[in-house]
C-alpha cells in the first residue's frame, strides 16, 4: 500500500461519513476528509524528512537513524547521540561524517 493510498484511508476512517439529504453537509464531510489526508501526508513528509546535523541536532540521548558518508560511499546506522561528546560514531571512522539525520518512528 502506498502513502498516497495509507493517507486516503485514513481520511476515510477517521472521518465516519455522514448520511445526510444536505448537500452542504455531504460538502463538509468530503472537505474534512481531504484535510485528514493533508495532515496525514504533512505527518509523514515531517518524519522522514532528513535533517542536516549542521542545522538541527536531535535530542540529548535519542537515538536517531543517521546517513553517513566517507570515501564516495554512503551507509545507514541507528545511533545515539551524546550531546556532551557531540560525536557521532561513524565520525570515528577515519573520514566518515554524518551527512544526515532523522527520527525513528
Amino acid at each position: 500500500m502506498t502513502v498516497e493510498e495509507k493517507a486516503k484511508q485514513y481520511a476515510e476512517e477517521a472521518i465516519e461519513a455522514l448520511y445526510s439529504d444536505s448537500e452542504l453537509m455531504q460538502d463538509f464531510v468530503q472537505k474534512l476528509k481531504k484535510y485528514a489526508k493533508v495532515d496525514f501526508l504533512a505527518g509523514y513528509n515531517e518524519a522522514m524528512r532528513w535533517r542536516d546535523p549542521k542545522v538541527e541536532l536531535p535530542e540529548n540521548e535519542e537515538i536517531v537513524q543517521v546517513k553517513c558518508h566517507s570515501n564516495n560511499e554512503t551507509w545507514y546506522e541507528q545511533l545515539r547521540y551524546i550531546k556532551a561528546h557531540n560525536v557521532w560514531a561513524c565520525d570515528q571512522t577515519i573520514g566518515a561524517k554524518v551527512v544526515g539525520w532523522k527520527p525513528i518512528e
